[in-house]
């Protein structure tokens, strides 16, 4: 008898050791972050010591301006990420690119930290909206202070193709652009705008990167959007021999909303255009969305450019071309790491094909999903030229990464002389 209870006790012991040993590896499974390759975590970035660079850029617009700045990564991701800071050059004309010191920063919302999809909450706190006024020193970086002073009434152009007319007659803030674009999406200028297609044009540009240090330089305006960014390239478990990575970039243009030059000077006051910040105010925004793109792959760098290159513009652009059976091998054999923003869903999107940016930019654009902001250009109070941001070395970013260059056009003008519109004041 008392074998059988000595033998019971031991049995429930072992079922009891089990039961807190299964209980250890449930809360171990709980803890686990997918390995990451070490080769690359603790790699040399290429742009740790030089200015970020794309190395392509390809566009559909034919218009491009070159004093447009690329806002589209302006956010904060993360539910408690530092304040954002903007590369010292515009990333959209292929110049360097650094943190606001100069170096690869690894702070709060880097990419050594590891986000949860639960976690991620993405914002666009930053002030930018048409008639904004910032001191030149902290437009196309912060945006931070806005200048308040009274301004004048800003009349308003929607570049539809049949373009919608406004005015801005609040003295300050916002809430009389915001009034005013809730009325233009409403409007049947942008009715028939959408029933043409609605799509203004589009822009892909990539280089090659070799850490994740390198995804936090070209996203240096939001250290949380390249530290998810990054983790979940990390966090993508398909088997790969890496032997080259690709970051790139796709921008889709909805519609750009532009306001005439204030012949009577921008603030009421005259003598607050020529204050010692040297204010700039936002003359245009362009709306839109953005894919962030990794390509992990065992085949080359040039190889891999050539495949996404392809896939985009067959995809995408309908430029023509073709899709060869090596172009989709390539892809099919690399690590993609897909990641869009646009204003239909406060969180991104992530995605692990080509074919889902083809699917998520095929979508047409509406009146609830008009896009969110992705570029915009500044002009002086001083005298309306055109504000341009300088890169390390005091030059502008004026020249594409293809060669091309870029003319200082009308893109955010041309929809004021093309046909009759309606308008409206607020």
């Amino acid at each position: 008898m008392r074998q059988k209870h000595y033998i019971y006790l031991v049995a429930l012991c072992c079922l009891a050791t089990g039961l807190l040993g299964a209980c250890s590896n449930e809360e171990e499974l709980d803890s686990v972050v997918v390995p990451q390759d070490d080769k690359t975590e603790n790699a040399q970035g290429r742009f740790d010591e030089t200015p970020f660079v794309w190395d392509y850029t390809y566009s559909t617009d034919k218009e491009a301006d070159s004093d447009q700045i690329f806002i589209g990564d302006l956010m904060q991701a993360g539910l408690d990420e530092g304040v954002a800071t903007r590369t010292t050059t515009n990333r959209r004309s292929g110049g360097s690119s650094t943190g606001r010191d100069g170096s690869s920063r690894r702070g709060s919302g880097s990419a050594d930290e590891n986000y949860r999809d639960e976690d991620i909450f993405i914002s666009n706190p930053i002030p930018v909206y048409l008639g904004a006024a910032f001191p030149e020193k902290e437009f196309g970086k912060s945006f931070k202070p806005e200048i308040l002073y009274p301004r004048n009434p800003i009349d308003v152009i929607f570049n539809f193709t049949r373009p919608f007319f406004g005015e801005i007659t609040k003295e300050h803030g916002s809430i009389g652009y915001k009034r005013l674009f809730t009325q233009a999406l409403d409007s049947k200028e942008y009715e028939q705008f959408l029933k043409g297609g609605a799509k203004e044009s589009f822009e892909f540009s990539c280089t090659e990167y070799f850490s994740y240090s390198d995804i936090e330089k070209a996203l240096s305006a939001s250290a949380g959007l390249a530290g998810i960014f990054s983790t979940k390239i990390k966090n993508n478990t398909k088997s790969v021999n890496v032997k080259s990575r690709l970051f790139g970039q796709l921008i889709s243009k909805n519609f750009t909303v532009s306001m005439d030059v204030p012949v009577d000077g921008f603030f009421k006051d005259h003598a607050k255009d020529t204050v010692p910040e040297n204010p700039v105010y936002v003359y245009s925004m362009t709306y839109g969305k953005v894919a962030f793109i990794s390509v992990e792959s065992e085949y080359s760098f040039e190889q891999v450019k050539t495949a996404v290159e392809a896939g985009i513009k067959y995809k995408i652009f309908s430029a023509g071309g073709g899709f060869s059976k090596s172009d989709l091998e390539i892809l099919s054999k690399s690590r993609i790491t897909l990641f869009i923003i646009s204003d239909d869903d406060p969180n991104g999107h992530t995605f692990y094909t080509l074919d889902n940016i083809k699917n998520t930019f095929n979508l047409s654009y509406s009146l609830y999903n008009p896009g969110y902001p992705v570029f915009c250009q500044g002009n002086y109070t001083k005298d309306n030229s055109a504000f341009r941001m300088k890169s390390s070395s005091g030059s502008s970013g004026s020249r594409r990464n293809d060669g091309g260059s870029y003319n200082r056009g009308d893109s955010g003008r041309r929809g004021g002389s093309s046909g009759r519109g309606s308008s409206s004041r607020t």
